[in-house]
């Protein structure tokens, strides 16, 4: 069916609906009550074909289909002959209104003819919800602008942070490791290889044995072991089993030996330190250190301590004495043979006896 046909067949139906409402209108009225039935009854009509005809207007805009109709109440500006209709779908018989639609599109309204005032069509309200926000989470926080710099710098100096202290991590274990093997180089020396043998066997005399040898003089319990050919004392003993040695020339201690220490001191001067070791109660070496700095008074200074070998430097220890006292009052040990390798350790002593602070 072609639109022209459509077209003649909606204005037919809108003219006979029109010529029923006037011929009704002017019958002759019988009495009052059927004047008010004849009246609802064109009213009824009237309001049922301009229905209609304005729900084909705008049901039929986008196929083009009405067309006549809105060009009959002045809606259209464009000839009907000038629009092709759209191949969508069957076509739609004579006098079957397009019904309404519930979910009106606001989109599709703007796009429809003008309406009149009594003609406009309120659309329903709907909340349409964008499929973006639809999308995100709620619990979901997008950081500001201003913050993600921020969060990424946290982030480096966090790294940063793991690579110093794995970069430490190795350096020690390394250090420790280059100890361990260093440490495992160096073969501990013997009691033997630092005191002369003579004074290790006097060492190992009985109480009984010592007193039967002549005593240095008569006021000492020291007695003389061993004398040089000038008739001076070479090695000597007491009680509680200290041999010491003299110097031939100036008669003064040059070494001393007992049970837990071993010490060497200058020929020259009495009394002046000059190296020192500690022995285990099993007889073996425990620590060697070598005096190098002395103040005027013979009192040590500074002094560099060696690994048991007995020649391998280990580091620099110096003395603070009290200027009443005298007494050694701090010691400091540095890690290497110099001050500039940083503290080690440091040992605080009572300025009155000079014995070790814990």
């Amino acid at each position: 069916m072609s639109v022209n046909s459509i077209n003649n067949s909606l204005k037919n139906n809108a003219f006979s609906n029109f010529n029923t409402n006037s011929k009704t209108s002017a019958m002759p009225q019988k009495t009052s009550e059927d004047k008010q039935k004849s009246n609802a009854y064109k009213y009824m009509l009237g309001a049922t074909a301009l229905a209609g005809i304005v729900a084909l207007g705008i049901a039929g805009y986008k196929g083009h289909f009405g067309e006549s109709v809105q060009k009959l109440l002045g809606g259209a500006e464009k000839e009907a002959g000038s629009i092709k209709p759209k191949a969508s779908g069957s076509p739609k018989p004579e006098g079957v209104p397009t019904p309404k639609t519930e979910n009106v599109v606001t989109e599709n309204i703007e796009e429809a003819a003008p309406l009149s005032k009594e003609e406009t069509i309120v659309p329903k309200e709907e909340i349409i919800v964008p499929k973006e926000e639809a999308s995100i989470p709620k619990e979901v926080t997008v950081p500001k602008n201003e913050e993600v710099p921020i969060v990424e710098k946290q982030a480096e100096q966090a790294e940063e942070q793991v690579a110093k202290s794995e970069e430490k991590i190795e350096t020690t274990a390394s250090e420790e490791a280059l100890k361990a093997e260093k440490a495992a180089e160096i073969v501990a020396a013997k009691l033997e290889d630092l005191v002369p043998k003579e004074m290790i066997g006097y060492m190992k005399m009985t109480e009984a044995e010592i007193n039967k040898l002549p005593r240095m003089q008569e006021k000492y319990s020291e007695h003389i072991i061993e004398t040089y050919s000038n008739g001076k004392p070479k090695y000597t003993i007491d009680c509680i089993n200290y041999v010491r040695m003299y110097d031939e020339k100036t008669g003064t201690v040059v070494k001393q030996l007992n049970p837990r220490t071993y010490y060497e001191y200058d020929p020259k001067i009495a009394d002046r330190r000059l190296k020192y070791v500690s022995i285990t109660p099993e007889g073996q070496i425990q620590a060697i250190n070598q005096c190098i700095k002395w103040d005027t008074e013979y009192k040590i200074l500074e002094q560099i301590w060696y690994e048991l070998d007995g020649k391998t430097p280990s580091h620099l220890s110096e003395h603070i004495y009290d200027p009443e006292t005298k007494k050694c009052v701090k010691a400091i040990g540095y890690k290497g043979i110099d001050r500039n390798s940083g503290v080690s350790y440091t040992l605080n002593y009572d300025r009155m006896t000079g014995e070790l602070i814990k």
